[in-house]
């Protein structure tokens, strides 16, 4: 069975956003969309996601604080 993988893009350029959202579906991907770090946060903790596209110059979290929060997470859940 070919299960699908889903990306988060974030970044806080709607028209990046698009073309990179459009490219990724062509090839065949699953694309969830972020337009900041605490959004971006909020579905990587909800969805199950293969893989993210972070901008590092984003608003209300940058992308290094979003992949520290997000490496902080997988720590935390891989010493349970």
């Amino acid at each position: 069975m070919n299960q699908t993988k889903r990306i988060l893009v974030v970044d806080d350029e709607e028209k990046i956003l698009s073309v990179i959202k459009s490219f990724l579906e062509s090839k065949g991907f699953s694309v969830i969309t972020a337009e900041n770090g605490r959004k971006a946060l909020e579905i990587f903790n909800r969805e199950s996601i293969s893989m993210i596209l972070l901008d590092l110059m984003i608003p209300e979290l940058s992308g290094e604080e979003v992949c520290k929060a997000i490496r902080k997470n997988l720590e935390f859940q891989s010493s349970c």
